[in-house]
């Protein structure tokens, strides 16, 4: 479900620099999000992992291995960590985990602006 319909129009149906986000909302508020381009393209797999649920663990965190083998990809091409406070649909301080698909040029060029 695209995620402005997920969280009622609370966000902007594309977001520069992390594109349209596709989330299944029963996994809110860690993901996968899926991003797109504005040509429907998937850019990046994005998870919005609460520092409680990193800081408490204090163990191996496996975000993304089942959700990369079920889109069938094998290729990464980076890996972007972007500190986050709360904003709609993650009501606490959290981390994007994007394990982006393309070049960070490209990344910048399809998505409009820098790493969200």
């Amino acid at each position: 479900m695209n995620v402005s319909e997920a969280l009622k129009g609370a966000l902007p149906n594309f977001i520069p620099g992390l594109g349209t986000p596709y989330v299944d909302p029963s996994t809110l508020p860690e993901g996968p999000f899926l991003a797109y381009d504005r040509a429907g393209n998937l850019v990046k797999v994005v998870f919005m992992v609460p520092l409680k649920k990193l800081n408490e663990s204090h163990k191996y965190v496996d975000i993304g291995t089942k959700t990369l083998r079920a889109l069938g990809i094998t290729r990464i091409d980076h890996v972007n960590l972007i500190p986050s406070g709360p904003h709609p649909g993650v009501s606490e301080p959290h981390y994007h985990i994007e394990l982006v698909l393309v070049s960070l040029d490209q990344e910048r060029k399809v998505l409009e602006g820098e790493p969200y």
